[in-house]
C-alpha cells in the first residue's frame, strides 16, 4: 500500500469512529428528588447520550446542592445537570462553563414553581403566609427558594422579615411536609406540585418566566465532545426511544434547545436584591 492510500485509509476510519481522548466521561446532578429517584429518571438519558457520543457515562448524585456546585465549579465531574440559581451561583464563584443545552417544558424554555399549602388551608394569598411554618428544598434551589422568596419578601412590603422557614433537601419531601401538616406552606418545582395535586394540596401562587434547568460541560472538556452531547440533545426527537427518555426526565419535558449564559440575567437581577436584603449571602 502506497502512502497515498496509507493516507486515504487512516481518513476513512477517522471518519466512521468517534475518537475522543477520554475513556470515560462523569455526568453528575444534583438531588432535587431522592438518589434512587435521580438515577431512574436520569438513566435513560445517560444510556442515549453513551451510545450517542460513543463514550462509557459514569452518573452520579451529589449529596447537596452546595456540594454540586463545587463538583461543577471544580471541573471534578465533566457533563452537569443543573438549575438554574445554582448555575448562576456557580458562575459567581468559579467562572464560566460550556454550556450545552435547556430543558424546554411544555413548549417553553421557562421554568414553573409553586408555592402551595393543603386544600382546608386558610391561607389564601402570599400575604397571608407571614408568620406560617414554611418549607424550602435548598437556599440554592431555583423554585424551592430563590425566586419564591424574592415574591414573599416583596409581597410583606419589606417591613417585616420572613424568618420561619426551613430547608428539606428535595421537593418531594416539601410536598410531604406540607401534606402531613409539618408545614403550612411550601415552594416547589411545576412538575413536583401537579405530581402531588390530587393528594391534597393547591397552589396559592405559580412563577414562570426563569430559565430553565440546563446541561453543562467542564471546562476544558473536548470541543468534540461538547458538540457531539448538543447534537445528540437538541436531536433527540428523532431517536425512536425519545419519548421514553424524555418523560422519564420530566413528564412535562418536550426536548433540548440552545442555551446562552445571558439567559439568566433576570435571575442575576434576583440574586443581587436578595443579597441586598440580607436574605442570601456572598
Amino acid at each position: 500500500m502506497n502512502t497515498y492510500k496509507k493516507l486515504l485509509f487512516v481518513l476513512l476510519i477517522s471518519l466512521t469512529v468517534q475518537i475522543y481522548p477520554q475513556e470515560k466521561l462523569i455526568f453528575g446532578v444534583h438531588p432535587c428528588f431522592k438518589a434512587g429517584e435521580m438515577k431512574t429518571r436520569f438513566s435513560p438519558l445517560v444510556e442515549y447520550l453513551s451510545k450517542s457520543i460513543g463514550i462509557p457515562i459514569e452518573f452520579v448524585v451529589s449529596q447537596n446542592y452546595e456540594g454540586h456546585i463545587k463538583v461543577v465549579g471544580e471541573d471534578i465531574i465533566d457533563i452537569a445537570y443543573m438549575g438554574p440559581y445554582s448555575y448562576v451561583n456557580m458562575v459567581d464563584d468559579y467562572g464560566k462553563k460550556n454550556i450545552i443545552t435547556m430543558f424546554e417544558t411544555g413548549g417553553t424554555a421557562y421554568l414553573k414553581g409553586n408555592i402551595i399549602t393543603g386544600l382546608n388551608s386558610n391561607i389564601k394569598t402570599l400575604e397571608d403566609i407571614k408568620d406560617h411554618r414554611t418549607a424550602f428544598v435548598s437556599e440554592k434551589s431555583t423554585m424551592g427558594f430563590i425566586v419564591p422568596m424574592y415574591y414573599l419578601y416583596k409581597s410583606i412590603h419589606e417591613k417585616q422579615l420572613f424568618h420561619n422557614y426551613k430547608f428539606l433537601n428535595n421537593h418531594l419531601d416539601v410536598c410531604t411536609g406540607v401534606l402531613i401538616g409539618d408545614f403550612d406552606v411550601g415552594a416547589v418545582r411545576h412538575e413536583s406540585f401537579l405530581k402531588n395535586r390530587s393528594k391534597g394540596l393547591r397552589s396559592i401562587a405559580e412563577f414562570d418566566s426563569i430559565p430553565e434547568h440546563i446541561i453543562i460541560g467542564r471546562k476544558g472538556l473536548d470541543k468534540n465532545i461538547v458538540k457531539a452531547i448538543r447534537e445528540a440533545l437538541i436531536n433527540i426527537k428523532s431517536d425512536k426511544n425519545s419519548e421514553k427518555i424524555l418523560k422519564s426526565l420530566n413528564p412535562l419535558l418536550t426536548g433540548f434547545v440552545p442555551a446562552k449564559d445571558s439567559d439568566f440575567n433576570k435571575l442575576r437581577k434576583i440574586e443581587k436584591y436578595l443579597k441586598e436584603k440580607g436574605i442570601i449571602y456572598e
